[in-house]
């Protein structure tokens, strides 16, 4: 004769046990990976404004040289590359500065600035243009 087995048993067995981990060891599996992606977004983010913000800044250099006839023939129509070395959150990134100056007309050049950088073996960069005219 068989016992009865009684339907009010509680807790879990071993394989339920198991089986609990392996879906909440996953979850956080899941939740770390999302919490790597969004800080390597945040981070390209974030050199994407520093690169902006230098490339306004090389601008901004030339723009100053332009109001006054010696100052706009100051402004170089050849191409030039500097390495700039910038502070990004807790430490520096190097950004590379290629400006290009062409005259557009006898009163007016014109100033180009790509600034380039690399983020896990990834190469972006930005562009920016500004006009300069001579106060005749």
């Amino acid at each position: 004769m068989t016992t009865p087995v009684s339907s009010d048993s509680k807790g879990f067995t071993l394989l339920e046990f198991l089986v609990a981990l392996v879906i909440l060891t996953f979850g956080i599996l899941a939740l770390l990976q999302s919490v790597n992606l969004a800080i390597s977004h945040n981070m390209t983010n974030q050199l994407r404004l520093e690169g902006a913000m230098v490339a306004d800044s090389v601008l901004a250099t030339e723009l100053s040289k332009g109001g006054t006839t010696a100052g706009f023939a100051a402004i170089s129509t050849v191409t030039s590359k500097l390495l700039i070395s910038q502070k990004v959150m807790n430490g520096f990134r190097n950004y590379s500065v290629t400006k290009v100056g062409s005259s557009v007309t006898d009163n007016t050049k014109r100033v180009d600035v790509v600034v380039a950088w690399r983020y896990k073996k990834d190469r972006f960069q930005h562009g920016a243009s500004t006009l300069i005219s001579k106060i005749q």
